[in-house]
């Protein structure tokens, strides 16, 4: 009895550290990213010194429903970009390649303007996206990063 009481013992201690050994999706989201690429939409915006803002956006079959692709004709859907100066309305394509979508957006900045915040709002209008990889290019920065429904913030180590 003494020596079950002891195993218990041990066990209980254990477990009491286990949550601390756990892992966690978004701490350790490098370790299962590249496991669900393909089922994952990516958005890459590209903001050029000429003040061109260009975005493309790529989403998997497995997320298109047959509302999709009229959702993404409006780009205020998709995102929503804070900026030193305003930019003129952004023109958009979709286009269905196979069963994935891919939407592109056009507008002009202006010279020497920035990017303050990028807000994806495409989560708020389609619960079948669960993670996002996202690029961002201006003329003096690059960031890339996941944007997941399980996280509260961005991941910005994939690999």
């Amino acid at each position: 009895m003494t020596r079950l009481l002891c195993i218990l013992t041990v066990c209980v201690y254990l477990s009491a550290c286990a949550p601390e050994n756990a892992v966690d999706y978004c701490r350790d989201h490098h370790l299962y990213h590249v496991e669900h690429l393909d089922s994952l939409g990516t958005f890459s915006i590209v903001m050029g010194a000429d003040g061109v803002l260009s975005s493309e956006l790529d989403l998997p079959p497995t997320v298109v429903t047959e509302s999709t692709e009229a959702l993404l004709q409006d780009p205020s859907s998709v995102y929503t970009l804070q900026t030193a100066r305003d930019c003129t309305a952004a023109t958009s394509e979709v286009r269905l390649q196979g069963n994935a979508l891919t939407a592109s957006y056009v507008s002009q900045c202006g010279l020497d303007n920035k990017i303050g915040q990028l807000d994806v709002v495409l989560f708020d209008n389609m619960a079948s996206l669960e993670e996002l990889e996202v690029d961002v290019v201006t003329p003096v920065a690059h960031k890339h990063f996941a944007i997941s429904r399980q996280c509260d913030r961005a991941i910005f180590r994939l690999e």
